[in-house]
């Protein structure tokens, strides 16, 4: 399994036939610490496929496992609870999970846990908080634990965790709409990614990379955007494609046509409400709100304004709240916008 995730993806159907057959011959063996690794990669394939509330129950299972054992793998399953939390817009609970990650783990039990769990778990642990706290506002406290995370996973020597930490960095800093980062860190994860074969981090590093690209004008990001939404579904990924569709939609915008910009959003959408991946829900309503505008459609850009408002409230995330209200209330007060630089050509 964990051979598989490096070299075919977390939701592989590979990776996925793997950790069945070791779950079956856990049944045969009854509940202990050897089932522990086996749920991780159920959660894993259930994560990375999209399906957030699937993995929420079986990181809940597993966490009272390694509780019931008190095993070290306490530290992996409270990330794994958390991570599906993050992404189906429930930061503030996430919060509660993974603020009780340690920054670092003892040396003598890194080894093990990475063995048997595939990342160092401090490292991720520390890039999941970092999104968690910047959802929640705590902009500061975001840094800090990216900045570990990235500062950890360049000491373990480990590749998969290196390109864990820097696409979940990478993709952060798009979040934050910080191009010149987003930029860095993607570039840096992609080579990470390639001399070691990891397909799918380096499919999930296209999308910051392209968006970073796109907003300085480079006419090639578009087609960046797409190879990497295509590779990510070769792997049977559906995280963060509703963020990926979402940034196309903002891309093609950037570039006039706004029609497949609609048709990029309405995708965006239809996927959150597939996986129950709502994080981002606001976002996408938000840069429908631009490109409706810029096509002269003022009343569809003050209902998808509006919208975003609401969704940005319902996921209480901070930023994206504080962004939909300066986009409904600039529409509402001037009929005009702005906070969004198209990077065109």
């Amino acid at each position: 399994g964990n051979a598989l995730i490096t070299a075919k993806g977390y939701a592989a159907p590979e990776t996925a036939a793997a950790y069945a057959d070791a779950r079956r011959l856990c049944e045969e063996l009854g509940d202990g610490p050897h089932f522990l690794p086996v749920l991780y990669g159920l959660w894993n394939n259930a994560f990375v496929s999209g399906r957030h509330p699937s993995a929420h129950e079986l990181a809940s299972s597993f966490l009272e496992l390694a509780e019931r054992f008190d095993d070290d793998s306490i530290v992996v399953a409270r990330r794994a609870v958390g991570w599906p939390l993050v992404f189906m817009g429930r930061a503030i609970e996430a919060r509660m999970h993974l603020e009780q990650i340690p920054a670092t783990i003892d040396p003598r039990r890194t080894a093990a846990l990475i063995a048997s769990y595939g990342e160092d778990p401090a490292t991720a642990g520390r890039a999941a908080l970092s999104w968690a706290r910047w959802l929640t506002g705590d902009e500061a406290g975001a840094d800090q634990a990216s900045d570990e995370s990235l500062h950890r996973a360049a000491s373990v020597e480990h590749p998969l965790t290196e390109a864990y930490a820097l696409v979940a960095a990478a993709t952060l800093a798009q979040l934050r709409e910080d191009p010149g980062a987003a930029e860095d860190l993607a570039t840096r994860a992609i080579e990470v990614t390639r001399r070691h074969e990891i397909p799918f981090f380096e499919a999930i590093a296209m999308t910051p990379l392209g968006w970073a690209r796109g907003r300085r004008g480079d006419p090639n990001a578009t087609d960046l955007l797409r190879d990497g939404l295509a590779a990510a579904a070769a792997t049977g990924t559906a995280l963060l494609r509703p963020m990926g569709l979402a940034t196309l939609g903002e891309l093609l915008a950037s570039r006039g046509d706004l029609g497949g910009a609609m048709t990029a959003f309405d995708d965006a959408s239809t996927a959150a409400t597939e996986t129950g991946e709502l994080f981002y829900t606001p976002e996408i309503q938000r840069l429908r709100s631009h490109a409706l505008l810029a096509n002269g459609d003022r009343p569809g850009a003050l209902s998808a304004a509006a919208d975003a408002v609401k969704a940005a409230t319902a996921v209480a995330a901070v930023p994206f709240t504080r962004r939909a209200d300066d986009t409904l209330a600039a529409l509402e007060a001037t009929g005009t916008m702005s906070g969004i630089d198209w990077g065109r050509p």
